[in-house]
């Protein structure tokens, strides 16, 4: 609700990941600037979150790598029901919107590992804040680096599983 609910994962040191990950994210939100929807902390120099910019768009934010902390997408993340990727995989950062790719930058390095909390609806440091208001449907974290061909069958599946396949593009393999 963006108030006080958030869903803390105890002992998450797993989701320390260090080259390698690959998010999916069917979510519509509600957020105000930076508001995460999912954080391993993700401020400072460690950690990594998905959240929204200083405006209206999502960004999977990274600390300690040597890529932009908040790259740019384009795709609104407040008030549309999304299916979002990303992934890291040790020499580019990756993002897409519903299947569209919102940028692919130059990316490398360990992403430093955090003693926080997996938070989803909000941020631990240390005590739980920033809630994000947010509409979660599900997230699935992979701890590898999936191939651009695996990732179009994880949003195909999602989008139609989320009645979300309409908003794929008319391109994408898994649209039908």
């Amino acid at each position: 609700n963006g108030v006080n609910q958030y869903l803390r994962v105890a002992n998450s040191d797993r989701f320390n990941f260090t080259d390698k990950v690959t998010l999916f994210v069917v979510a519509k939100g509600n957020l105000y600037q930076w508001r995460p929807i999912i954080s391993k902390y993700g401020d400072g120099s460690a950690g990594w979150q998905f959240r929204t910019n200083n405006g209206d768009v999502g960004t999977f934010t990274i600390r300690g790598t040597t890529g932009t902390d908040v790259p740019v997408g384009a795709a609104a993340i407040n008030g549309v029901s999304r299916v979002w990727s990303a992934r890291y995989n040790g020499v580019r950062r990756t993002q897409w919107a519903d299947g569209t790719e919102e940028y692919n930058i130059n990316d490398t390095g360990d992403i430093p590992s955090s003693t926080f909390d997996l938070v989803v609806g909000a941020k631990a440091s240390p005590n739980i804040g920033s809630y994000g208001g947010c509409e979660i449907a599900e997230i699935i974290i992979f701890d590898t680096a999936l191939s651009d061909e695996e990732i179009a069958m994880v949003e195909g599946s999602l989008a139609h599983k989320w009645g979300l396949d309409g908003s794929l593009p008319p391109s994408h393999p898994y649209k039908a």
